[in-house]
């Protein structure tokens, strides 16, 4: 039998969930890969969806998070504005936090079947 142990996972809200671990990871692979569509298929996630998780953050936060270039002879792609990169930071850091304080919880009240 494995180890019992927590997990936490941070999401933002703005009336309705705005931010989470899945647009997180969008964006993630949007700045790896420079287009949506790449990031879509290494999440296996449709591009309408895609677009409306980035949408409700985009209104919810009051701010841009891509800048897309349509097709042409370069071809298209996307960027994550500056404000999106401080908000991954800032969002990872949080979670970061969040996951240390919740296993130094999780000690005080299951010692005995973390062990």
């Amino acid at each position: 039998m494995g180890k019992l142990y927590p997990v936490s996972q941070v999401k933002l809200y703005v009336e309705e969930k705005t931010f989470g671990p899945g647009p997180c990871k969008l964006l993630e692979f949007i700045q790896e890969t420079g287009s949506i569509q790449k990031a879509c298929e290494k999440m296996n996630l449709s591009y309408s969806k895609a677009r409306k998780l980035i949408c409700i953050a985009e209104k919810n936060l009051g701010y841009p998070l891509i800048k897309s270039q349509s097709g042409g002879n370069g071809g298209g792609g996307s960027v994550l504005t500056k404000k999106a990169i401080d908000l991954i930071w800032k969002y990872r850091s949080m979670e970061a936090q969040v996951q240390e304080q919740t296993e130094k919880i999780f000690a005080l009240y299951f010692k005995e079947e973390s062990e």
